[in-house]
């Protein structure tokens, strides 16, 4: 097997493992200006983290390692 071979390989399983929206493969930039960047699942409801009292935005940031 060549080294092209083993290298589209590897890019295959990296694509496959990829959806439209990654967090790990994307900028901080892309990630502010995500829609959904702001909503938040708890207790089975879609809540905008920004309508939650102050110290659960913050425990909620920390845990998820977002910025404000």
């Amino acid at each position: 097997m060549s080294d092209k071979d083993l290298t589209e390989q590897r890019m295959q399983k990296l694509m496959f493992k990829m959806g439209y929206w990654d967090k790990e493969f994307s900028t901080t930039h892309m990630q502010e200006s995500n829609p959904v960047f702001n909503l938040v699942m708890g207790d089975e409801m879609i809540v905008d983290i920004r309508s939650l009292p102050p110290d659960i935005q913050e425990s909620i940031r920390q845990k998820e390692g977002r910025k404000k």
